[in-house]
């Protein structure tokens, strides 16, 4: 293999998202020969590629951990099955489940079989009749730890005006992330929360699987006067089903623009009553109350700490609507394995991460293994 070729696969492969990098691909893909400005650019390219596949190592190597071999970008395949090439949704659906099975067959029959081992409680049959979940506070025993972490991490972001610049640069102005997935390593208690043995439980449970963490957010909701795009009811696309941990940072009421959703069953007939699809999958509240009675919406609200679980596939919900006060919500999402429109984070912890002992479910939950 020539020279070009290692460089150019190494560089997709290990530093994608460098966006000088994949110019230079290309620019050398469209040449035969570089001049000496171009191969600078090409060596300075791949010292960085080098310097990135060293600390990437050497971090690994110091974690008692490894990630297993998963495809974690499903969502561009999805993307590009149903929404450009316009294939049906479970057709496409379909298709990714099965070539995630095929990569790692053994994963999928190990945590299948984990999850119906687990003990059912009562807990899950309410779960599968509404979608939804209030949780106990006192499961937790790093409740207080991540109330506190999450609160700090505000603090800080709105001294630092951080959290305003990534207002104004953000897809939504009316909800804003202050914490997102890997980040919740520097936060005392997010990260045992979110492989907490209790939810584990309940989610495992739920997805017939051990689930894959797939996402945890900090977001702040400013005052508004909106009601556009997520602020109106809609299904979440990752999969059929998924669970996301909704934890109330600060004390929630009416003012706050509450999380608010539909139970299961009633979201299924108004779905089925106005043909939702997820090509248009936002529904105003006159075409969602055309067929249901009002008052069949429920908002999450709640002192700090309260916390609810939420399947956001089934229940048609919106948040962050027309709040004249502030809100600070904690969500960490669980899907199945084999969820086909999602992009997991490496949950694999760098040098600077406290260190935590986790059991097989915690490991399989962040996609890990023993090294």
């Amino acid at each position: 293999m020539s020279y070009r070729a290692c460089i150019s696969g190494a560089a997709e492969y290990h530093l994608a998202q460098h966006h000088e990098v994949r110019h230079h691909i290309a620019v050398q893909r469209s040449k035969n020969t570089p001049n000496k400005n171009e191969m600078a650019v090409w060596l300075r390219s791949g010292l960085r590629i080098a310097t990135h596949m060293t600390d990437t190592f050497a971090s690994q190597t110091q974690s008692p951990y490894r990630p297993i071999r998963q495809w974690r970008r499903s969502k561009r395949l999805h993307k590009l099955l149903y929404n450009h090439l316009g294939l049906p949704l479970h057709t496409s659906e379909a298709a990714i489940r099965t070539l995630k099975f095929a990569l790692n067959p053994a994963q999928v029959r190990l945590r299948e079989r984990l999850a119906v081992d687990l003990p059912a409680t009562e807990q899950d049959a309410e779960l599968e009749r509404e979608g939804y979940l209030q949780l106990a506070p006192d499961q937790f025993s790093m409740l207080p730890q991540a109330l506190a972490s999450c609160s700090r991490a505000f603090e800080v972001s709105v001294r630092s005006g951080a959290v305003h610049d990534a207002q104004a640069e953000g897809p939504k102005e009316f909800l804003v992330s202050i914490i997102r997935d890997e980040e919740a390593y520097q936060h005392n208690g997010l990260m045992e929360l979110a492989v907490s043995s209790p939810v584990l439980r309940l989610a495992s449970k739920y997805l017939g699987s051990v689930p894959m963490l797939s996402g945890i957010r900090l977001w702040w909701s400013p005052p508004n006067t909106s009601e556009i795009d997520s602020q109106l009811y809609h299904c979440d696309r990752e999969d059929q089903r998924q669970l996301k941990v909704l934890l109330n940072i600060s004390d929630t009421t009416h003012k706050t623009g509450p999380f608010t959703l539909i139970p299961a069953g009633i979201s299924e007939r108004v779905k089925s009553e106005v043909g939702y699809s997820y090509k248009r999958y936002r529904l105003t509240d006159e075409e969602v109350w055309s067929t249901e009675d009002q008052t069949q919406a429920v908002p999450l609200t709640g002192p700090s700490g309260s916390a609810y679980c939420v399947d956001t596939s089934r229940c048609l919900h919106f948040g962050s609507r027309q709040n004249s006060e502030p809100r600070l919500l904690l969500m960490v999402q669980y899907t199945r394995y084999l969820a086909p429109n999602v992009t997991l984070p490496s949950w694999l912890p760098d040098r600077s991460a406290a260190p935590m002992e986790l059991d097989e479910l915690q490991r399989l939950a962040l996609g890990l293994t023993a090294a």
